[in-house]
């Protein structure tokens, strides 16, 4: 049996926003900056069921109205629908936890694999934020860097949670987490398209928690 149980304290959920909105202040001009480099092939990945799926209806239907629309609202289009189909995959997964979906997924995932021919080698969790943000706000600059500071911004705050547990005092883990976002390179890492945040996010987390914790958890 499967349940979710959130706490939602009114307290905490300010201090999620001023994070985010300091990370934003600090990250403004970057923010509206054109994607660059390696950050063109996440952006890729992140649509890129999406992308394949329009490439794949255009060469081997007749849907000229396809044609006619633009690209980047097309991949809007697709991509929602497939956040949509990912929910109600995750709802079956949470209601019917048998082998039934088992054989389901696996079966779904080679039909994808075969005819979107995606053979895709990062995981697809590195650009879930992306992923989201785009599908609901479309597939521009702004809206892919924001949601790296987003993750950057959710890293802080459960940083600040594990400070606040094992400091027992808000102002110590509101300090360390101030600190922690005006570190000159990690400002850098937060808006850039790329898993560096990911791996900022886990790193100080869990660095933390090794640090703090007697009984650490392998």
């Amino acid at each position: 049996k499967f349940s979710l149980v959130l706490n939602i304290n009114l307290i905490k959920l300010l201090i999620f926003f001023a994070i985010l909105i300091i990370s934003i202040i600090l990250n403004y001009n970057d923010l509206f900056k054109p994607l660059h480099g390696d950050e063109y092939a996440n952006a890729l990945r992140t649509q890129r069921t999406a992308i394949f799926t329009i490439y794949k209806l255009l060469d081997n239907t007749s849907l000229s109205s396809l044609k006619e629309l633009n690209f980047n609202y097309l991949i809007h289009i697709f991509s929602f629908a497939e956040l949509i189909f990912l929910i109600l995959i995750l709802f079956l997964i949470i209601k019917n936890r048998n082998i039934y979906t088992l054989i389901f997924l696996f079966i779904l995932t080679i039909l994808f694999r075969y005819f979107l021919q995606d053979y895709g080698m990062h995981p697809p969790l590195n650009h879930l934020s992306s992923f989201i943000f785009t599908s609901i706000f479309g597939f521009k600059e702004f809206t892919f860097r924001f949601s790296y500071i987003s993750i950057y911004a959710l890293g802080n705050f459960i940083l600040y949670l594990q400070l606040k547990k094992y400091l027992d005092s808000n102002l110590k883990s509101i300090t360390f987490v101030l600190f922690t976002l005006t570190i000159p390179i990690c400002i850098l890492s937060s808006s850039n398209i790329d898993h560096s945040a990911w791996s900022f996010v886990f790193l100080l987390n869990f660095l933390i928690y090794y640090y703090f914790d007697e009984k650490v958890n392998y």
